[in-house]
Parts: structure tokens; sequence; C-alpha cells
């Protein structure tokens, strides 16, 4: 449809707070100030998972490597060639395999790589820390007295517009929106389509839910599990956004809502890498693309027998950076994917405090020597192919085996 020019600008000028972020960042790009500069790392490579989980959360991101049609990727404001990326995980991967646990590990990693810290939230790079996991919900699919709170899929009348068009002050901002009287508003709250039944009877829901805090869960980590009465575990997807500004807090005050697909695949992250519980990062995707390796120093939560937080650790582990988040802005915030079942929601809840972050990137590929690979047996899939699911059967999410 057709729609005026005066329109479009009125719906520019009011862009922000009214619309907000429909996959994209509604505030301008912040800078990494200071830039960094290569170090020699955190001072211990002690990591606290395990090998296997790295492994595949590593082949996931060299497969996403190898499907980019770009030939450069910037991590942390520095450009490098995809291939020597690609390359310089194949080594890491290598040495993961082969050195994992012995003594000469740490020094391989740090031979092979050099270090950029994250500027964070202050000249000392402290980086805010939180969680998140994959909610197990009771679901049906028919409503009923139990089952009463619906999943939408996402709504044909949503429209993203994309406000770079139109204003260049506003590139990278999209507002989601409809057309109502022939022009254009913005899309509705969570309040109108909650009390208000904007999208009942329309065919968009996808399942019923019976715990309405759970839902609100749900669209706050973005995918979860729907266990249904027959004993199905399905994935549930985000796969979408009104475009209102999340709020804390109050729910009822709170005008975001958050559309779902179901999926038979695990959660992915905002560039479609399947995550890894306990080895993927959401970061501000305006600073930090997907693809990076790096390693987290953060407060580790410690849980009695009764799964309460009786102190924090340092604690220490290697991760690949392959989603975003909301509330994921700046140099100075990481969001941890801890997977799914009641370990990882009590890690995702516990886990909210600084610690540091930083950017693995290969050194000199002229002067330094490559790791020999590892013959493989005859039978074993080629190098890039994800191992079998370490964190959780195939297909299913980390920590929901099927029933």
């Amino acid at each position: 449809m057709r729609v005026s020019a005066a329109v479009f600008l009125s719906v520019i000028a009011s862009a922000t707070p009214a619309l907000a972020q429909g996959g994209a960042p509604a505030t301008p790009t912040p800078a990494l100030t200071p830039p960094p500069t290569a170090v020699d790392g955190p001072p211990s490579l002690a990591d606290e998972g395990d090998q296997a989980s790295l492994l595949t959360a590593l082949a996931r991101t060299r497969g996403y490597l190898a499907s980019l049609p770009r030939r450069t990727l910037t991590v942390a404001g520095k450009a490098f060639p995809v291939e020597t990326l690609r390359r310089a995980y194949e080594d890491f991967e290598a040495i993961v395999r082969e050195q994992w646990g012995k003594p000469g590990f740490e020094a391989a990693v740090r031979a092979r790589f050099t270090w950029l810290p994250m500027p964070g939230r202050d000249p000392s790079g402290t980086v805010l820390f939180t969680g998140y996991y994959l909610p197990l919900l009771e679901a049906s699919e028919q409503p009923s007295e139990v089952f009463r709170y619906p999943l939408y899929a996402p709504p044909p009348d949503m429209i993203p517009l994309d406000l770079g068009a139109f204003r260049p002050s506003l590139a990278g901002q999209v507002a989601m929106a409809r057309i109502k009287n022939g022009g254009i508003v913005p899309y509705h709250t969570r309040k109108e389509i909650d009390e208000g039944q904007a999208l009942a009877g329309r065919g968009l829901e996808i399942a019923w839910v019976k715990d309405p805090t759970l839902r609100t869960s749900l669209m706050i980590q973005g995918s979860g599990v729907l266990r249904f009465p027959d004993g199905r575990l399905v994935n549930v997807l985000y796969a979408g956004q009104n475009g209102h500004v999340f709020v804390g807090g109050d729910q009822s005050r709170n005008p975001s809502y958050v559309f779902f697909r179901l999926g038979a695949e695990g959660p992915t992250g905002c560039d479609g890498v399947p995550l890894t519980g306990g080895r993927a990062i959401a970061t501000d995707k305006r600073l930090f693309p997907t693809g990076s390796l790096a390693w987290i120093s953060y407060p580790r939560a410690r849980f009695n027998a009764r799964g309460q937080v009786e102190a924090f650790e340092q604690g220490g582990r290697f991760v690949l950076d392959q989603d975003t988040g909301g509330a994921i802005t700046g140099p100075g915030r990481v969001d941890v994917f801890w997977g799914g079942g009641d370990d990882a929601s009590r890690r995702a809840h516990a886990l909210n405090g600084t610690g540091r972050l930083w950017f693995l990137v290969p050194r000199d590929e002229t002067t330094m020597p490559r790791p020999v690979p590892r013959e493989e047996p005859a039978g074993t899939p080629p190098s890039g192919t994800p191992a079998q699911v370490p964190d959780g059967l195939p297909g299913r999410p980390d920590g929901y085996p099927e029933p």
C-alpha cells in the first residue's frame, strides 16, 4: 500500500521511543573507546566447562563463517579476512582435541592467538554479565480453562519500516507498524494484545500455556520448550517482536510483545547459528558481529544441595559470540546462554555481576606455525561437521531429553 511521505515522516519523528527496535538497535551505535589493543590475556585459561560442548560450538561457528558471503569480519574493531578466522578456529579446535586438560594446552593457545580486551563500561574494562536459558512451559494445542494464555505467530499485518531510508540519522533503526484508516501507526502494544484481544480469532495461536509468569519469562528469554499433555517436547523459538521498547519490572507497563514459532531445531542465535549451552554469549551486534571466539571471566555461583547460591567464585570459560538481546547494549554487557533444565535455570538467574571479556584473534600467520590436525579414523565426519550434540539428545535442547 502506498502511503504519503508526510505520513512516513510523522512516523520517523515519533520513532523513538514510541517505535523502537524490531530486530535493530534504536540508539546510535556506540564506539569502542578506547579501541582495544592486544594484551597477554587472562592470567589463567583453566576452562570450567567440558571439551565436547566447546568442540560443538566451534564447529557450529566455523560452519557459519564458511557460509558468509562477505570476505572480512570485524572483531572488536579490527577487520580480519573470514578465511583467516576460519583457519584460526580450525587450529584452536585441533588444540582443544589434542591438548585439552594437558600441561601444554595454555601455551599452545597463547602461541596461536593474541587477546583483545573489551573497554567495558569503565576504564578498568568492567563488563556486566547476566544469563539466559530455555524455560520449560506446560502447553496445549487447544485452549481450555487450564491453558488460557496464547503464544502468537508473527501477524501478517505487522510492517517493518526501515527508517534510515527516510532519514539518514535513523540509519539502522526499524519500526514495526500497521495500517489504520489509511495511515501508519505503531503496532499493537502488549496491553492491546493481551487485554484488548487485538490478535484473537485470527488463527495466529501456535499454542496455549497455563502459566502467565512463565510466558513472560519465555518472552524475556526468547526461546524455550513446550511440553504437551501427551509428553511431547517441542522447541518454541523467537520469531519477531512488536517494535516497542522492553520495560522491565511491572509487566503491565511493558509494551513489548514477542512472537514465536515452533521448530524441530534447537535454539539459534540472531544469525541462525545453533546455540550451545554454556558456550554461547549475546553481545551488542552493532559492535561485535556473530562469529568471534572469546574468553569470559565472570562471577560463578556455587550452589548448595538445595539449589541455593551459597557463594560466588571466579569463573572462566571459552565462548562463541552468537547472539544478541534488546537489553544487551554497549561494550560493557554480555548475556551468557546456559541451555535448558534446572541447572541452566539456576545459573541464568544467579548470574548478575561483573567481570572481563577478551576476544581471541589470530597472530600473524606468516610467522606462527599452525598445529597439525590429528588424522581421523575412517568414518569420522569431516572437519566442520557439528559433533553429535553433547548438550542434549539430537534435536533436543540442552537438559531436556526426549520422554
